[in-house]
């Protein structure tokens, strides 16, 4: 009966680590708010994304336009950071 509990709460936990796995973390590094598009699954969103701030986004991958005007497609598990308006790998 534990062995079916146990198997019951790793079902219930398992799609959302599935998620966050593909999912893409982006921080601004920049001192300032910057505002990116997201075009993922052909519709376009846009994300501000206030200094210091990490957020996830691109489940699927993704089109990112960034404020330097620099356009990147995504896989959707990097971990990437605004530098100066545009994309940089995070290290």
């Amino acid at each position: 009966m534990r062995n079916m509990k146990v198997a019951l709460a790793l079902l219930a936990i398992l799609p959302m680590s599935a998620n966050l796995a593909f999912s893409m973390a982006i921080t601004n590094q920049d001192g300032e708010v910057r505002k990116i598009t997201v075009t993922e699954n052909g519709e376009r969103q846009d994300f501000e994304i206030g200094p210091n701030e990490t957020t996830t986004l691109c489940e699927q991958g993704c089109f990112i336009t960034f404020p330097d005007g620099t356009l990147t497609a995504y896989q959707g598990s990097e971990t990437i950071v605004i530098r100066n308006g545009g994309p940089a790998l995070s290290n």
